[in-house]
């Protein structure tokens, strides 16, 4: 039978008021002696979702700070570091992320990219666990990817900045265009 007195248990709890990358790892109860290799895939700079290939899964990555640059100051760099300690949201394509109910969990502990509205019933009625075995890898490392997932953004953001004319840009602003009014004039004001 599924434990509804769990979920709110877990709802009320500040356990996860706050589903930072620490409090998502102390909640897990999935691990693996197996280890899969980590790339980084890229961002969506748009929905500012981080993208990594854990083993042969997709696990993306959104980092409230970096969601919030408008009300920070500082650097990419910067931001970048302060996200890693703040609230994220997360989604894994493995079976086991859906199966073992920690889409559904995500789902209602909003912490999760995707929703998911399916209560795990047979697999985990206990709501046991936070995330799945390739978030558990994927998680404590994301910060050995910080100069990876720089380069990529400052790429993107050059293409961008190519693809900008010169009639985008106000009469009463240089003509230089800078990663920064860049950054601006997609995550608003720095």
């Amino acid at each position: 039978m599924y434990n509804y007195n769990r979920l709110q248990q877990l709802i009320e709890s500040d356990k996860l008021s706050e589903a930072t990358i620490s409090g998502l790892l102390g909640m897990s109860t999935r691990t693996t002696p197996i280890k899969y290799p980590i790339k980084y895939k890229g961002v969506d700079l748009k929905r500012k979702i981080f993208n990594f290939m854990v083993g042969e899964y997709d696990c993306h990555i959104k980092f409230e700070e970096f969601s919030n640059m408008k009300k920070l100051k500082g650097s990419t760099s910067d931001i970048f570091e302060m996200a890693l300690n703040g609230d994220v949201y997360i989604h894994c394509n493995c079976a086991d992320f859906g199966f073992g109910g920690w889409a559904y969990l995500a789902d209602e502990l909003d912490y999760g990219l995707r929703p998911e509205n399916r209560p795990p019933y047979i697999n985990n009625p206990e709501l046991d666990g936070s995330i799945c075995k390739h978030l558990n890898q994927l998680l404590p490392k994301i910060g050995n990817y910080k100069d990876e997932i720089m380069k990529s953004i400052d790429a993107k953001l050059d293409k961008i900045k190519k693809e900008i004319k010169p009639k985008d840009i106000k009469k009463k602003e240089p003509i230089q265009v800078t990663t920064g009014r860049l950054f601006k004039k997609l995550f608003g004001k720095l």
